[in-house]
């Protein structure tokens, strides 16, 4: 299949994917759900859709670090090299990793500025601690939650996750748990600050969201699109799931207001493939296009090392389930895309190889000219 007709396909799948996860809590009544189980004090936080999503999030941190270091990295590599040798640059410096450098923290400074400010407003007008939304996210959706959305959101600017539409809070009530009682909150924040509160979360999801639709578009092969594309529907729609639960909690009457943030969310993603798409097809010499390809492929190591790293690997780590469980779903993660780069291996020759020819047709057309 041409890569093109497959890289529109898988986009307009993304879409789809991320869509239904982001209104499945919203659908299924989750919500009641999961106020039942924190009222009947469970004392194993041990369940199983805890256990599931964890599984799947450190199976989506196997898959991006498989990625990074064996499709992007070696492609970002292999595009220097040629585009050293079309430009006659003698060097041994390593230009490929400095630009994969340079990319991780853009994305940490731009994520850090993005939170601070849109959020300091909020931040100084309610400060609230984050270990009270810790502790209700624990008692909702377990480990993933707080992995998701608490390390997006309050990371840096202390401002407390959308959670407080309806009522609940951190303690459970005492008493009977047979009928599905409130858990009350020991303030009442305005619908405003609701509103920016998830406006924050969703531009800071957001922005991953566009520069990972971009590394997609940038690909020039089947496999290294489909290996992306794995990775960032499995990413993407556990991160959607989360999104979900949380608006329905913060505007459980307000179901336009969530639809409309889920359809954006879910849009992001192919908007940065649509992006990178055009930068592929865009009519510029061809050069000049494998070098804007290979910097923005570049980019999107860092991009994709930052997520392993910070936003997946490193929380999961730290919650209750037993590591060795997240070991062996990061060890799958990484298996399969080892798998199809060894399947794939023959045909992951990069579109650089095409602006060589052309380079060396013009470096030898201007010898001759000054001979």
């Amino acid at each position: 299949m041409d890569p093109l007709v497959l890289k529109v396909i898988l986009t307009i799948l993304l879409f789809f994917f991320c869509f239904g996860f982001g209104l499945l809590p919203v659908k299924v009544g989750l919500l009641k759900i999961l106020r039942q189980r924190a009222a009947a004090q469970h004392t194993s936080s041990r369940s199983w859709p805890s256990l599931v999503l964890c599984f799947l999030s450190c199976f989506a941190g196997g898959i991006f670090l498989a990625t990074c270091f064996l499709h992007l990295l070696p492609e970002v590599r292999h595009n220097c090299d040629e585009l050293m040798e079309i430009y006659g640059v003698d060097s041994d410096y390593p230009f490929a990793e400095l630009i994969s450098c340079i990319g991780f923290f853009l994305v940490f400074l731009l994520e850090e500025a993005v939170l601070y400010f849109v959020g300091t407003h909020q931040a100084h007008k309610k400060g609230k601690p984050c270990s009270r939304l810790v502790q209700i996210l624990l008692l909702a959706l377990s480990n993933f939650i707080r992995v998701f959305s608490v390390s997006c959101c309050s990371r840096c600017t202390g401002i407390e996750l959308p959670i407080t539409a309806e009522p609940e809070c951190c303690g459970l009530p005492t008493g009977d748990n047979s009928t599905d009682p409130p858990i009350v909150m020991g303030f009442k924040p305005h619908a405003h600050s609701h509103e920016v509160r998830s406006v924050t979360l969703i531009v800071a999801l957001s922005f991953h969201s566009i520069i990972e639709g971009i590394a997609f578009g940038i690909q020039s092969t089947n496999e290294a699109a489909t290996a992306l594309f794995l990775s960032i529907a499995i990413h993407k729609c556990v991160v959607a799931f989360g999104l979900g639960v949380q608006l329905a909690r913060t505007h459980s009457q307000q179901m336009r207001m969530v639809f409309l943030s889920i359809v954006t969310f879910s849009m992001m993603t192919p908007i940065g493939a649509v992006i990178g798409i055009g930068v592929v097809q865009g009519q510029m010499h061809s050069t000049t296009k494998d070098l804007v390809v290979m910097l923005f492929e570049g980019l999107s190591v860092g991009t994709f090392l930052y997520v392993t790293f910070f936003e997946v690997l490193l929380h999961e780590r730290d919650n209750e389930h037993p590591n060795f469980v997240k070991l062996l779903a990061t060890l799958c993660g990484f298996a399969i895309i080892s798998f199809m780069r060894i399947v794939g291996h023959g045909h992951s020759h990069s579109h650089v190889d095409e602006g060589r020819d052309v380079g060396e047709a013009l470096v030898n057309q201007n010898a001759s000219s000054f001979g």
